[in-house]
């Protein structure tokens, strides 16, 4: 499970991993929007394909317009190398980042309440719930979320993993937005505010977390952008640093480093959380501001 939880650090709500599936037929005609934007120039053709971190089998296949961006990049871009997230270096580094320093427990950093309805969640989850007092309190959050998803029948498999799968059996470029490490100091480096109102957070919405990632599918199935963006974003408004720190900054050093990789002519795809593609400041948004014309597939 630890790679899974690596692997939920930039979706935050949502695991991850690879479904072992074929790719989809490209026959089935499209009815709807997907959560697949494009923008074309003369030389260069830029995809933008939200994901969602944990899927169920029967959400493959994909739409073929997912597959045909695919089959058309020559570049395909994750938020990190997938590839690193297993290696035994990444995995020590986690542990670093997630457990408390040794001698302090999760009871003595949150409120008394917290720790008692944290260790509760644990056990209705089938989980022993001592087994969560040496984690920092925002690894407790990312832990609950996904024996939750495990629970509604998601596996630990996603978009990322299937579409990274994909590249290196077609021999396709690879490259990432960030490293591991910089994803977890996103995480794990923040305030113990913060990580107490991640928590908290976390807590709030778990008994309500089947009916949101029903909603959520559809949304992203459809292309819904307002209700992605109101599913995944504007949850975080009432804690703005976390919304900053997880969402804004990392977009806009995205687009950023986007532009050395577009002077290269090469068509790309890029695969990142469907929440930041959406919104005021969303992907789709900042990379209109500079010029691009973006339309939705």
């Amino acid at each position: 499970m630890l790679k899974g939880w690596m692997r939920m650090l930039p979706a935050l709500s949502l695991g991850t991993a690879a479904l072992a599936q074929g790719p989809a037929s490209l026959e089935a005609p499209p009815t709807t929007h997907t959560s697949l934007w494009v923008a074309e120039s003369d030389s260069v053709t830029l995809y933008l394909l939200g994901s969602v971190h944990i899927l169920r089998e029967s959400d493959f296949p994909l739409d073929p317009r997912m597959e045909n961006a695919f089959e058309e990049a020559d570049l395909v871009l994750f938020e990190a190398d997938p590839d690193s997230v297993g290696d035994a270096g990444a995995e020590a580094r986690m542990l670093e980042f997630a457990l408390l320093p040794e001698g302090t427990t999760l009871d003595e950093v949150v409120p008394e309440e917290t720790f008692r309805r944290a260790q509760e969640a644990a056990s209705e989850l089938g989980f022993d719930p001592n087994a969560i007092r040496p984690m920092r309190p925002a690894m407790v959050a990312l832990f609950l979320t996904i024996l939750q998803y495990q629970k509604a029948g998601f596996s630990e498999e996603g978009i990322d993993m299937y579409f990274y799968d994909r590249a290196v059996e077609k021999g396709v470029p690879v490259g990432s937005f960030e490293t591991i490490d910089e994803q977890l100091d996103i995480v794990f480096g923040v305030t113990s505010d913060i990580a107490v109102q991640f928590l908290e957070s976390t807590l709030d919405h778990l008994a309500s977390a089947d009916t949101q990632i029903v909603r959520l599918m559809e949304a992203w199935k459809n292309g819904d952008s307002e209700e992605l963006d109101r599913l995944l974003n504007e949850t975080m408004e009432q804690a703005p640093e976390l919304r900053r720190r997880l969402l804004v900054d990392r977009n806009h050093r995205w687009v950023d480093r986007l532009e050395s990789w577009l002077e290269k002519d090469k068509d790309i795809l890029i695969v990142v959380g469907a929440g930041h593609l959406v919104g005021d400041q969303g992907l789709v948004q900042l990379l209109e501001e500079r010029g691009f014309r973006l339309r939705q597939l």
